[in-house]
């Protein structure tokens, strides 16, 4: 064409090599800016996808990486809860061990029963009396189980003794005993029985009287003498003929009744339980019209015993204006009544009865108090005195204490104070821990229920020895239970902190393989960008000499 410009053989060549000179440039300026050597499957097909594929898992594993960090940070969190479950727990058992250190003081001291007579002018006489010399009667201990605490002593009265004469030979029959019996007079001369708290006490009439000495009017006329009342054997605890005075003292701040039977003789059973039958005294009608009263703390509860059952009895009294002072409980397994001091303004609880016709019989409580020998419209009262109740009100704030702990468990856990995320491990909650893109590799931590429920924390009953011994048991277990749980999540943490390094790892190696396949050496892009620079210059030049024949033409025309 007419416009076409001719260019030479030489002068195309060099351009031509120019062109390609640049194109390499071009290339390896790309590759150096984007770092790679292959960033299209037009680049290198095989190196691109196998680099994507790896890319592909790397990316897989590292979304797993944040699920498996957010897994130990469940983890992290139950242990918080652990740490301070386990201070929790600590510190109800160093209450409980408290509590028992204080009813195990009260029971080294003595809480006592004080008879109803004036013993002032008593001296034992040879004859004549519903006590004479020669007469005895015996005294024995029990255990808390009502096993023989392993004494039991024969007081023998002799001519002349006087009650300050008996006191003292009660006193010394048990001076060497576990279960100290310690006798004295009060400032108004009534016979007052001081027993180590914890053990129950008994005394029989073996012989009383003269004439008939183990009859039962002498035995309860000889109890009348001392003050003491006293029981038929029917009502007592192994069921024999003697008169017995009993009272159970099983605390510092309780008192607790004989067991009450609904047959005559023998012990409760489970099928013998008096829990239905009309009135408290066994020997009929005659005593149905007899009254019970409690007194404590400056208030008295009277009852009347006609229609009454034992669930009558507590349940009345419990209602009753003495119910913040005291309460009544029945054991249905011992066939016993209790009565447990509950304020510390109560210092002795005094139990009576009357009645308005002559009874044959005691009321059948079991508290030591008898009606046998009154004669109508006649009183008879007994004071039993609490000499511990400042541990009463130890062990109800140790209780309270104890019971705010269970508590605070109770809020720890179910609040969702020791979730994360709204998993808790230690309210039920399970954690599932994924390993793999494909999710064929996982770990399961178990959650587990700490309540106070589940831990078998109950609430604490501090009114007993038994009740603080469970509360004891009972947090050593929790203890122990949340240690192992404890041992448990350390292992799991251990594990997955394991397989998240590994992770790291798996995905360092994957995009360090892709790289190899892609990555571009920088230096040897570095290298060639500079030959093909230089490569360029020297094509520049040689198209300027291919260029001076023509050059040569044209000074002709100058």
């Amino acid at each position: 064409m007419a416009n076409d410009v001719v260019l030479s053989a030489a002068l195309r060549s060099n351009l031509l090599s120019l062109q390609n000179t640049q194109k390499g440039i071009d290339a390896s300026q790309f590759k150096l800016s984007t770092g790679k050597k292959v960033n299209s499957a037009l680049d290198n097909p095989q190196s691109f996808f196998a680099a994507q594929a790896l890319t592909n898992r790397a990316a897989d594993l590292t979304r797993l990486l944040d699920g498996i960090g957010q897994s130990i940070q469940v983890i992290k969190a139950a242990d918080n809860g652990v740490t301070a479950l386990t201070s929790l727990i600590n510190s109800a058992n160093s209450i409980a061990t408290s509590a028992q250190d204080a009813i195990a003081g009260a029971a080294a001291a003595a809480v006592s029963v004080t008879g109803n007579k004036d013993l002032t002018g008593l001296t034992v006489p040879t004859t004549g009396g519903p006590i004479i010399t020669g007469n005895t009667f015996n005294i024995s201990t029990y255990d808390a189980t009502g096993t023989l605490s392993g004494t039991a002593a024969t007081i023998t009265l002799s001519t002349g003794d006087t009650a300050a004469n008996i006191a003292a030979k009660i006193t010394a029959a048990f001076s060497s005993a576990t279960a100290k019996v310690t006798a004295s007079l009060d400032s108004t001369g009534h016979l007052n029985l001081s027993l180590t708290s914890g053990y129950s006490l008994r005394i029989d009439a073996a012989s009383f009287g003269t004439g008939a000495p183990t009859s039962s009017a002498n035995q309860q006329a000889g109890f009348s003498a001392l003050g003491l009342s006293a029981y038929l054997g029917a009502e007592d605890i192994a069921g024999t003929t003697n008169q017995q005075y009993a009272a159970t003292i099983s605390s510092g701040t309780s008192i607790s009744s004989k067991a009450l039977v609904a047959t005559a003789g023998g012990n409760a059973t489970t099928s013998t339980l008096l829990s239905a039958i009309t009135g408290f005294s066994t020997g009929g009608t005659t005593n149905h019209d007899d009254t019970f009263s409690v007194s404590a703390g400056g208030q008295t509860f009277t009852l009347d015993l006609n229609g009454t059952t034992v669930g009558d009895f507590v349940n009345q009294l419990n209602s009753s204006p003495l119910a913040g002072l005291i309460t009544a409980s029945f054991d249905s397994t011992t066939a016993k009544i209790t009565l447990t001091a509950t304020s510390s303004t109560v210092s002795k609880i005094t139990l009576g009865t009357n009645s308005t016709a002559a009874p044959t019989v005691a009321a059948g409580f079991g508290f030591g108090i008898g009606r046998t020998g009154a004669t109508a419209s006649d009183t008879l009262s007994e004071n039993i005195y609490l000499t511990n109740t400042s541990t009463s009100t130890q062990l109800t704030q140790y209780q309270t204490q104890y019971n705010a702990i269970r508590n605070q468990i109770d809020a720890l856990v179910t609040n969702g104070d020791t979730a994360y995320r709204g998993t808790n491990l230690l309210n039920g909650n399970n954690l599932v821990s994924t390993f793999n893109e494909s999710r064929t590799s996982t770990l399961t931590t178990a959650g587990v229920k700490f309540d106070s429920t589940g831990l078998g924390l109950s609430a604490a009953n501090f009114t007993t020895a038994a009740g603080i011994n469970t509360a004891l048991t009972q947090t050593t277990a929790a203890l122990t239970s949340v240690r192992n749980f404890g041992t448990q999540l350390a292992g799991d943490l251990s594990t997955i902190q394991t397989r998240q390094d590994f992770t790291n790892n798996i995905i360092n190696t994957l995009t360090t393989g892709s790289d190899l396949l892609t990555n571009a050496d920088q230096n040897e892009e570095g290298a060639k960008l500079l030959a093909l620079q230089t490569r360029q210059s020297l094509g520049v030049t040689a198209l300027s000499l291919a260029s001076q024949s023509q050059q040569s033409v044209l000074r002709l025309f100058s």
